[in-house]
């Protein structure tokens, strides 16, 4: 039973990026802690004080039951392409400033997509959070992110979404260059497969500034 009428919302996930991946990881993980830390330090300078969290633990029958996952949904209404960067821009502030220890250098993954949402007696729902969780810790996700600097962030945008936040191209024509076909700068295409379901997104490495189509 729903709780609330159904909100489109914009929603992330984000999890620790383990190369390889740990046997065993979960709340008492210190990058787990370092990682929940890091995502309240970025929604804060990020003004997202209304944002909710939760966090997602896997299921034991998935492929990778090791990972959690902190999901974040925006409120409705918020610019959502400055939500994005202000937010990845966070994590890397916040993994900056962030104290290795004797687990290592912390490398984080964030996947966003947006659409609808149930509040329910077990926290909030929707297809929408499984496929940000699945897209951020992915095997093919995590394949695609496996190069770069071992402290950073990773991220992923649905192509649905990114093609929503592209400003239209100037002159005449088509109002929209189709995402498909012509690869954002700094992006790469990442197929996935969700749910007996393949969906289209754009992969940003660790180690670079994270700049969206049409921002200066």
């Amino acid at each position: 039973m729903h709780d609330s009428d159904p909100v489109r919302r914009l929603c992330a996930a984000v999890a620790v990026h383990r190369r390889p991946p740990a046997p065993e990881a979960g709340a008492r993980d210190p990058l787990y802690r370092r990682m929940l830390a890091a995502v309240k330090s970025a929604c804060a300078k990020a003004g997202l004080e209304r944002a909710f969290l939760q966090e997602r633990r896997p299921s034991p029958d998935e492929r990778r039951p090791e990972t959690g996952a902190v999901l974040l949904l925006v409120p409705s209404g918020m610019n959502e392409a400055r939500v994005i960067t202000d937010l990845v821009h966070g994590l890397d502030d916040a993994l900056a400033e962030d104290t290795p220890g004797a687990a290592g250098p912390l490398r984080l993954v964030i996947a966003f997509d947006q659409g609808i949402t149930w509040l329910t007696e077990r926290g909030f729902e929707g297809r929408v959070l499984t496929e940000v969780y699945r897209l951020c810790t992915g095997d093919t996700t995590c394949a695609a992110l496996r190069g770069g600097p071992d402290q950073g962030v990773g991220v992923v945008i649905s192509a649905a979404l990114l093609d929503d936040l592209t400003p239209p191209p100037p002159g005449p024509g088509p109002g929209r260059v189709a995402r498909n076909d012509l690869a954002p700068a700094g992006f790469d295409p990442l197929p996935a497969e969700i749910a007996e379901r393949r969906i289209a997104a754009w992969s940003h490495p660790p180690g670079r500034r994270l700049r969206l189509p049409g921002q200066n």
